[in-house]
């Protein structure tokens, strides 16, 4: 069974994503900052992470967590969410 990562620093925001993955049955973990994020890579291994570009109050970006998290687990898929809509921020995201 695929099981997902949600990070981001909108707590209502994951917490109801987390509850729509939880009535389908998928395993699913929620972190509000990048070094948590990263620990859930490390000992869970999901195989998706929706991660937020901007995580307000964390010590690494969510860019900074993309590169790690790849390090970590070079086989798991991220994707990248933000509200924002600017070209760099795709770009740099890929």
């Amino acid at each position: 069974m695929n099981s997902i990562l949600l990070v981001d620093d909108e707590k209502e925001a994951v917490e109801a994503l987390k509850m729509f993955f939880a009535l389908r049955g998928t395993p699913c973990w929620v972190a509000g900052d990048g070094d948590e994020a990263l620990k859930i890579v490390s000992e869970q291994k999901p195989d998706l992470v929706l991660l937020d570009i901007t995580l307000q109050g964390s010590r690494l970006s969510g860019f900074q967590v993309l590169q790690e998290a790849k390090k970590l687990l070079p086989s798991v898929k991220i994707f990248m969410v933000t509200g924002y809509s600017d070209d760099a921020s795709h770009a740099k995201a890929k």
